[in-house]
């Protein structure tokens, strides 16, 4: 996947407390941002304010795994992760 040009976020991945995202794998991913990128509310994601220029946003997760994946003009921290077991990268 090749992004350009994008504005709310890399991506935004909520999985619920109780039942949690199993394995959720990127591969072959690239997003750039829009230098000058409008706040939107990511799709599909009621009750979440606006954002711009956000990384990966992921919640309630076990197995997040990231292979080549590369996000870049982001404000703050590339990966946003709230209750996410495990992290794997290559």
């Amino acid at each position: 996947i090749e992004a350009t040009n994008c504005h709310a976020a890399a991506a935004y991945i909520t999985g619920l407390p109780e039942s949690k995202v199993t394995r959720l794998t990127f591969q072959d991913v690239h997003v750039t941002f829009a230098a000058d990128a409008e706040p939107f509310v990511p799709a599909m994601a009621c009750g979440v304010e606006p954002m711009a220029r956000q990384g990966i946003i992921a919640q309630n997760v076990k197995v997040l795994d990231l292979q080549n994946v590369v996000i870049e003009g982001q404000d703050g921290d590339e990966l946003q992760l709230e209750n996410v077991d495990k992290i794997v990268r290559s």
